[in-house]
């Protein structure tokens, strides 16, 4: 199984001027035109995110003036993203021989994408959906990202993990929480 990060692309540089973009990683940058990002604009965490927050923002847009990177988010909706992506994972999986993908950060992708992603790839997908927010995660699953059995929610697994190494006391605390 390979971890994969599809949702962005690290730059020194948080612009997305095409001019920038063709310069961007010694010219060997896979998106070098603008509309195949999401315009900056910077992460909410913990005030209310919405999915399109999520799926739209950058996790991380650095200072310009001090070489900060920046997670430049890909437009996976986008036709033209989504199909570069589909072709490389196919042939990533087949010269590789992987048999499995954990895709990192899969809250913040569109789910047809991170669908038609594992489709292309022909193995089985974990999504990671961080969190103890098991609706969310049925939610997920119910409208099928990665594959059905695949997202799991890493902050559940942190939870279910602690009732074989935390106290007797907090064990029940911990069911009764999950």
């Amino acid at each position: 199984m390979v971890d994969v990060a599809v949702n962005h692309a690290a730059s020194v540089s948080s612009d997305i001027s095409n001019s920038a973009l063709e310069k961007a990683a010694g010219g060997k940058l896979l998106f070098k035109k603008s509309e195949n990002y999401h315009t900056p604009c910077p992460m909410n965490y913990g005030a209310g995110e919405t999915d399109q927050m999520l799926q739209q923002c950058w996790f991380v847009i650095g200072d310009e003036g001090k070489n900060d990177v920046s997670l430049m988010d890909l437009k996976t909706e986008s036709a033209g993203v989504a199909d570069v992506l589909n072709a490389w994972v196919g042939l990533w999986v087949k010269k590789y021989g992987i048999d499995g993908l954990r895709l990192d950060a899969s809250k913040h992708m569109d789910l047809q994408f991170q669908h038609n992603l594992c489709a292309a790839a022909g193995v089985f997908c974990a999504g990671e959906v961080p969190g103890e927010d098991v609706g969310y995660v049925q939610l997920i699953q119910t409208i099928g990202g990665a594959n059905e059995t695949g997202i799991s929610p890493s902050g559940l697994v942190h939870k279910v993990s602690m009732l074989f190494l935390g106290s007797v006391s907090n064990r029940f605390l911990l069911l009764a929480h999950i």
